[in-house]
């Protein structure tokens, strides 16, 4: 922190607030990579090229078991990278020495366990990547979030969009849901809102 603004952002943000244990860690820096690059050699810090993410270049690096990636941004693109992103609880970012930014107001939704899109777009979310509607089962499970009406009304408007959502994507989805502890809340989640048959309709055929 005293080498580089930069930001902690999403679910790691998201889990020490809510008190769940992290797996991995996102950062934004707003100094260029170029410049992160020398600092990280200056204090010895291995790292490597990871992969790209949406046109990002993105430099990885660990601490103890944990990767940590890091992607680079201009001082007035946080707040549109926080924006995009699917929820308010994700959309948090936490400088190093503790400052909070939340366009969102993701930290007030944290505390009142709701679940939501910024600006409560989620129709737009959904229609965008409809598989974050498999998130939105995991997430109101796993953290017992309460959810939105504009959530449930995303996702009656595009579920249907799921028909045509990558395999992959939807089975590593289900992976997830069924990591959780309260996997059962989830599962109640996609039967409730007719989405069970989306992962394989023989899943419709076992309830009861």
């Amino acid at each position: 922190g005293n080498y580089l603004p930069r930001y902690f952002v999403g679910g790691y943000v998201r889990d020490k607030l809510m008190g769940k244990a992290s797996t991995d860690i996102d950062i934004i820096s707003l100094a260029d990579m170029e410049t992160v690059k020398r600092e990280f050699d200056k204090l010895n810090i291995k790292y490597w090229q990871g992969k790209t993410l949406k046109q990002q270049q993105v430099l990885t690096f660990k601490v103890g078991d944990m990767d940590v990636d890091l992607t680079v941004a201009e001082a007035e693109d946080l707040p549109k990278d926080l924006m995009r992103r699917d929820f308010t609880v994700n959309s948090v970012a936490q400088s190093v020495t503790g400052q909070f930014y939340d366009p969102s107001n993701g930290l007030a939704d944290i505390k009142a366990r709701i679940l939501r899109s910024p600006r409560n777009q989620s129709s737009k979310k959904f229609e965008e990547d409809p598989i974050r509607i498999f998130r939105a089962a995991r997430f109101s499970a796993h953290y017992k979030l309460r959810v939105h009406p504009s959530v449930i009304k995303g996702i009656r408007e595009h579920k249907e969009k799921l028909a045509d959502a990558p395999a992959s994507r939807i089975g590593k989805e289900f992976t997830q849901i069924m990591q959780i502890e309260a996997s059962n809340k989830a599962m109640e989640f996609l039967l409730e809102h007719e989405l069970l048959g989306y992962i394989d309709e023989s899943l419709v055929d076992m309830v009861g």
